[in-house]
């Protein structure tokens, strides 16, 4: 049985493990807030949550990780995820004008 997620503890996101560990930093009646360590800050609507699941404490290396992401967060400093940034999509070719015959 899984142990139940509350504020400060550690997980990880079943569907996306390259966001890595996460911690969560606010809890609310419809959303849970969850700071990862390569995927930055997420929100989950509550009955989302369950994708989340709790780990045992972690190594002191990955709290600091986490709370040194904190701390920045908390300084009002954005946190972009740290993997690879988004493809842009190639601009979309214009159709020709056909000519009208005269």
């Amino acid at each position: 049985m899984t142990k139940a997620i509350v504020m400060g503890s550690f997980v990880v996101h079943e569907a996306h493990p390259e966001h890595g560990l996460g911690r969560v930093i606010a809890m609310g009646a419809f959303a849970t807030r969850v700071l990862f360590s390569h995927g930055g800050l997420r929100v989950f609507r509550a009955d989302d949550t369950q994708r989340l699941r709790s780990v045992a404490s972690p190594p002191a290396a990955d709290i600091a990780v986490l709370e040194e992401k904190e701390r920045v967060l908390a300084a009002g400093a954005a946190d972009p995820p740290s993997g690879d940034p988004p493809k842009a999509a190639a601009p979309k070719k214009r159709a020709r004008k056909s000519a009208l015959p005269a």
